[in-house]
């Protein structure tokens, strides 16, 4: 009977987080606790929320306020190839190709083996990265089939 307690919890919490939350709760923990109305009793160890708010990493302040930061989001994945005598280069030429068509977009080419890829843009909601792709995808058809949105530590001016 425990078993079947503890699952039907775990689903319980599965729900909850699934759940877009409409009012603003102070951590996940109140929201859980507030949502199934004292059912579900969080123990949060000691340090996870401000791990949890750590996400964002400042990396540099500017004298006018703005700061640049990594956090979680998105990019699109223009070119992906691991030819060992052509990926680098026609990956650099593609991303050459994308700075020029959309100069607001920042590219990235980067190797990790055996691949070389190409990233576009620093999008931190993914329906706007996918209209981006969309406007990509008009402008270059022929990647239009290895275009794919990915999650990734995007870079932002804040």
């Amino acid at each position: 009977m425990k078993t079947i307690s503890n699952y039907l919890s775990a689903v319980g919490v599965a729900v909850v987080l699934a759940m877009p939350c409409a009012n603003a709760q102070k951590n996940l923990a109140d929201t859980l606790q507030k949502l199934s109305q004292g059912r579900i009793v969080v123990h949060e160890p000691a340090g996870l929320q401000s791990r949890i708010e750590s996400d964002t990493v400042v990396a540099a302040r500017s004298s006018s306020g703005t700061r640049l930061v990594h956090k979680a989001g998105y990019r699109i994945q223009v070119y992906s190839d691991n030819h060992p005598r052509n990926a680098k280069s026609k990956a650099s030429a593609i991303a050459a190709r994308v700075s020029a068509a959309f100069p607001n977009l920042r590219t990235y080419t980067i190797y990790k083996a055996p691949y070389w890829r190409l990233k576009v843009g620093d999008f931190v909601d993914h329906d706007e990265a996918v209209e981006a792709m969309r406007d990509l995808k008009k402008a270059f058809p022929a990647y239009a089939g290895d275009m794919i949105v990915i999650r990734d530590r995007v870079t932002i001016i804040e």
